[in-house]
């Protein structure tokens, strides 16, 4: 998660990473940032912790925004467009109306 700009650290409270995974997802997280171990997610499905359908859930709701956004009729990036899109006051105000929301 990112606050203008500093990334924020998870609080370290002696928990550990599988049983942090499977209180993230059962509580209704579908992705997480800077996570490059999928061994983790993939022990706690095979052990029931953490439902098929729940995963499915996730995807199907990150894959929807993927295509309401075009990312695959157009994926590549206008690099001269994202310049002038990101970090805009705009762009600012409709993500923060989106975690209000």
């Amino acid at each position: 998660m990112n606050w203008k700009g500093q990334a924020l650290e998870p609080i370290d409270a002696g928990f550990s990473k599988f049983l942090l995974t499977e209180k993230a997802v059962n509580a209704g997280i579908d992705q997480f940032d800077r996570v490059t171990d999928s061994e983790i997610l993939a022990n706690a499905v095979k052990k029931g912790l953490i439902g098929e359908q729940r995963i499915d859930a996730s995807v199907r709701r990150i894959l929807e925004q993927q295509f309401a956004l075009g990312l695959f009729e157009q994926p590549y990036t206008d690099v001269a467009q994202a310049d002038r899109v990101v970090g805009s006051q705009e762009a600012q105000q409709e993500a923060n109306q989106a975690q209000r929301d």
